[in-house]
């Protein structure tokens, strides 16, 4: 981004300052009212937009579709297209600013914002919210196959700092295994550097994802085998395993539970040693489980025998309740 621009983007920010203290979206027909004298509004535009302020009260909300066609349709015949242009430019500064500040004030609050680099890191975020907002006008412009991509091509723009804040809010997509891993920075006693290179390689990825569906070259199996590399760089094969034991630990209860409740409903519990069994199930369910975790993470031929070679020496009673099962279901066929 040039100087020239740079200067125009501060300016406009300055006008807005008290739009930012005020904390909410403004209205995008009232706020020009604000900014009259920069616009060179006539007096009979500045009655007939007075007009349509009245008439929108008759619409139940500002952020519905029928609304915000009503207020353009009405700009159109009220402004000229430099005021028009001019007016589109004030509104995404001012959205921008608000979604800054909230943004903002949820990194500081989630420990993510040092002194040092809080001015640069504003503004990174302040251009961000600006391309954005410039990008989701085309999608809305565009033919519905592109608006899509469009929209998606956001990510390909998104700071770190506000994909680190999504993380930590719960808000990126849990069937990646970069977020997956992310989940369990605790318990696997992950460094900044480490959480970093690993929101920082999701998001890379999903670039890639995305330009490779753009293209028709999106190969599922070969993506698998990236994010395993790149995660495998990031933890190291230690920490992979310790990921996919504590990840296990978290299911292996239900898991056994639901396997005693199926042996009793089958009446194959009976003067069975509970206890015993029930550690037996649980061993070979967390095996089981690690087993399932690591050939999703890395599919391989010698993860997929491991798994069957786990299943196929799975205990006696769990063999006698499939059978159970089996039968069963057979007789109510008949």
């Amino acid at each position: 981004m040039n100087k020239r621009i740079i200067v125009r983007i501060l300016m406009w920010w300055l006008l807005l300052f008290p739009t930012l203290l005020m904390g909410q979206v403004p209205s995008k027909l009232t706020i020009l009212f604000r900014y009259e004298q920069q616009l060179n509004l006539t007096k009979e535009q500045i009655a007939d937009l007075k007009t349509q302020v009245m008439r929108l009260d008759s619409l139940k909300t500002v952020s519905n579709p029928d609304t915000n066609k009503f207020i353009k349709e009405q700009l159109v015949g009220i402004l000229n297209p430099r005021q028009y242009q001019e007016w589109g430019q004030i509104v995404r500064m001012a959205e921008a600013s608000y979604w800054t500040k909230l943004n903002w004030q949820l990194l500081k609050e989630s420990g993510l914002v040092q002194n040092t680099d809080s001015a640069k890191l504003y503004l990174q975020n302040f251009r961000y919210e600006i391309n954005k907002a410039s990008a989701l006008e085309r999608a809305v412009k565009s033919k519905p196959e592109y608006a899509g991509l469009i929209r998606d091509s956001i990510l390909t723009i998104r700071p770190l700092i506000l994909l680190k804040l999504d993380a930590y809010r719960n808000r990126l997509p849990k069937w990646s295994p970069f977020v997956n891993v992310f989940m369990f920075r605790k318990e696997l006693d992950l460094r900044d550097d480490q959480i970093d290179s690993l929101i920082s390689q999701f998001n890379k990825v999903q670039i890639i994802k995305l330009f490779n569906k753009v293209s028709h070259q999106y190969d599922n199996a070969y993506f698998k085998k990236t994010e395993f590399e790149r995660i495998l760089n990031i933890l190291g094969i230690e920490k992979i395993e310790r990921y996919l034991f504590v990840k296990a630990q978290n299911q292996v209860m239900d898991k056994s539970k639901a396997d005693w409740q199926s042996l009793q409903k089958y009446g194959l519990s009976k003067g069975l040693d509970s206890v015993k069994v029930f550690k037996e199930i649980q061993e070979y369910e967390l095996k089981l489980l690690i087993a399932q975790e690591r050939l999703a993470l890395n599919n391989t031929q010698k993860n997929v025998f491991d798994k069957k070679d786990i299943e196929d020496n799975r205990p006696r009673i769990l063999k006698d309740l499939e059978q159970a099962i089996a039968t069963k279901n057979m007789s109510e066929k008949f």
